[in-house]
């Protein structure tokens, strides 16, 4: 079959099928690259941030809860309201890491929670305000009452944090697990793909090489023995492609110099007889000489003795 095909348009198949392979294997590790590097962005813009927003947050409403202790225990109405202003600036940092937070969230069950965050926290903010509202009254007794139900609140508060906190962390765990088994299905994909690349490669040169290779030496053995002389030798083409043309270029001048070997004999044995032909020529012709020589002195001797006679 292949014999049947140029030797280039082999050549073209066989390398073709070099840089297809090539491509794939390309193709899988780009996209076992991408995909460890979509994971990678996930964790850097999204769930760094966001763990570190809420690590922000959580010091933060920490400190409201400190502060706001701190103004049940002051005395004085200025130290109260420097306190006051003190918890009203953090609270603007835990709306700030509130917001930088909410712009990473990409999980519906890490949304639900966060929403449920806001409701406590809102509950909290409440209740934190009516306490600092009748701590700055002096108003002890009803603040009393409900410092237990804002420190429920606060508690509230810290154990969503901490879900969030762990919702993330497993958003991460995930992120890298996946970025691990994009890794090891690339390098199994890769491994395939090397194997069948090596294999398909050597048995495309065995393939190709023996399709060049053996009709090629038997031309030049044909070759070789017409050069010996020897032009008996059956020279059998086979295929289409250009060693096959050499084949019938060989064949036909062997058939050629058969030939003229022949016509060569032939001149050969026309020339011997004309020779053969031309040499008995030549005899007779001496021969008819010799005898009209002899009888040339046959006459002058007669001629001499009549000569002789009359004297």
């Amino acid at each position: 079959m292949l014999r049947n095909t140029n030797i280039r348009s082999r050549l073209l198949v066989s390398f073709s099928s070099a840089i297809i392979l090539m491509i794939i294997l390309g193709g899988v590790g780009i996209s076992t690259m991408n995909k460890i590097r979509s994971n990678s962005e996930l964790i850097e813009t999204n769930i760094l941030p966001a763990i570190t927003s809420l690590g922000d947050m959580s010091t933060d409403l920490m400190r409201v809860r400190i502060f706001t202790l701190r103004l049940l225990t002051a005395t004085s109405g200025e130290s109260k309201n420097e306190i006051l202003a003190t918890i009203e600036a953090i609270k603007n940092n835990v709306a700030k890491s509130r917001t930088e937070y909410e712009s990473t969230i990409f999980l519906d069950s890490e949304r639900r929670l966060f929403d449920r965050f806001k409701v406590v926290e809102s509950n909290y903010y409440k209740l934190q305000s009516e306490v600092a509202s009748l701590s700055v009254q002096n108003n002890k007794e009803a603040y009393m009452a409900l410092v237990p139900d804002m420190n429920h609140a606060a508690d509230d508060m810290v154990k969503l944090l901490r879900e969030i906190v762990s919702a993330n962390q497993k958003g991460a765990d995930e992120a890298s697990i996946d970025s691990l088994k994009a890794y090891n299905e690339g390098f199994v994909l890769i491994n395939i793909v090397i194997v069948i690349s090596v294999a398909l490669g050597v048995a495309i040169a065995m393939v190709l090489s023996r399709s060049i290779n053996k009709p090629l030496l038997e031309a030049v053995n044909s070759a070789e023995i017409i050069a010996k002389g020897d032009l008996t030798q059956a020279i059998v083409p086979e295929g289409k492609d250009e060693l096959t043309r050499l084949t019938n270029a060989l064949k036909a001048m062997q058939g050629n110099l058969r030939e003229a070997i022949v016509h060569i004999g032939d001149s050969s044995s026309q020339l011997a007889s004309a020779a053969e032909e031309l040499s008995s020529v030549t005899e007779s012709s001496s021969n008819s000489l010799m005898l009209q020589n002899n009888e040339i002195q046959s006459a002058a001797s007669a001629i001499a003795q009549m000569s002789l006679s009359g004297g």
